[in-house]
């Protein structure tokens, strides 16, 4: 084996086993509202971390804590009452199974809203593009009246 091809295959094994329990969940990824609370799912890919961080109208937060990072399964749920007040982190099974599926309808509203987003994107698009096409055609009639009344 060539000296090359050595190196090759070091670099390769390098970056498959790099991989191995590093999960990607950007179809999550997301800081904003929805309805009336704020939310903001990342990924603290140096610490194998995913984070759901949900702030309610009454300035409660929730931080739904997947700490291994691989699976979308908590094991922690910190909740803070409050700027300046105290915080406690639960990681019992009775609570952490509650805030799974609170974790979980997030994460499918997140993918809602993303969608819709998406969507409504789409659509203004389309409209800006409907209206530019409809303002060259009313040009391009404009110079066929002239054209046509020129001839005459």
């Amino acid at each position: 084996m060539t000296i090359r091809k050595a190196l090759t295959s070091i670099v390769l094994t390098g970056l498959a086993l790099g991989g191995i329990g590093c999960a990607n969940y950007r179809e999550y990824h997301f800081d904003g509202k929805i309805g009336k609370e704020g939310v903001e799912f990342y990924e603290a890919e140096g610490f194998q971390l995913n984070a759901l961080n949900v702030t309610k109208p009454d300035g409660k937060k929730i931080m739904y804590a997947d700490e291994y990072g691989e699976d979308l399964k908590l094991e922690a749920v910190t909740i803070k009452y409050g700027e300046g007040s105290f915080e406690k982190t639960y990681r019992q099974e009775k609570v952490l199974e509650k805030a799974q599926k609170q974790f979980d309808d997030y994460l499918q509203k997140i993918k809602e809203t993303k969608a819709e987003e998406k969507k409504r994107k789409t659509a203004q698009k389309l409209e800006e593009k409907s209206k530019e096409i409809k303002k060259k055609l009313e040009e391009e009639n404009k110079i066929i009246k002239q054209g046509l009344k020129d001839l005459d």
